[in-house]
């Protein structure tokens, strides 16, 4: 099992365990990480925490890999990502879970959990129509070039 998935796995385990909890902390996910063992190996690799503090955090740039699996609500406490989550543009398509295939049977349900209420519950953005708006009329500015737009305010208003 890839460590990512191992990383996954445990943010995801703590997710259904503390279904009141928004968020946990990186501290937290360690701890409960080297507490179990889903693989047959417990997370030990300094690898593991490496994913959790950057790697697999939607915002950075990605380096090495191509994850998008934690989103950081504020500093130092991670959450799974949304698909409505802000992410870094060269991370869009990235992989946002465990794949199922290289998952032990017995872990699939967590698998369809996250894709069932997470994945599946729709953006928050697709539900408020206030932000629903996001993006409406962008084509009026389509063919508009911002540093020519912007000389052209500070022209007028000489």
């Amino acid at each position: 099992m890839r460590v990512a998935d191992e990383m996954w796995l445990a943010v995801a385990r703590l997710h259904e365990q503390f279904r009141d909890r928004e968020d946990f902390t990186i501290r937290e996910i360690l701890i409960y990480a080297h507490s179990r063992d889903f693989s047959g190996v417990k997370p030990r690799r300094s690898s593991f925490k490496v994913r959790v503090y950057s790697h697999c955090v939607v915002y950075n740039p990605p380096n090495p890999s191509l994850y998008q699996m934690l989103f950081e609500t504020r500093r130092g406490f991670r959450r799974l990502f949304r698909p409505s989550d802000i992410h870094h543009p060269d991370r869009e398509g990235a992989r946002e879970t465990s794949i199922r295939s290289e998952l032990p049977r017995d872990l699939h349900s967590i698998a369809d959990w996250y894709e069932r209420d997470v994945l599946a519950a729709g953006s928050p953005i697709e539900q408020d129509p206030i932000l629903s708006l996001r993006g409406v009329g962008k084509e009026i500015w389509s063919n508009e070039n911002v540093d020519q737009y912007v000389t052209n305010l500070q022209a007028d208003r000489r």
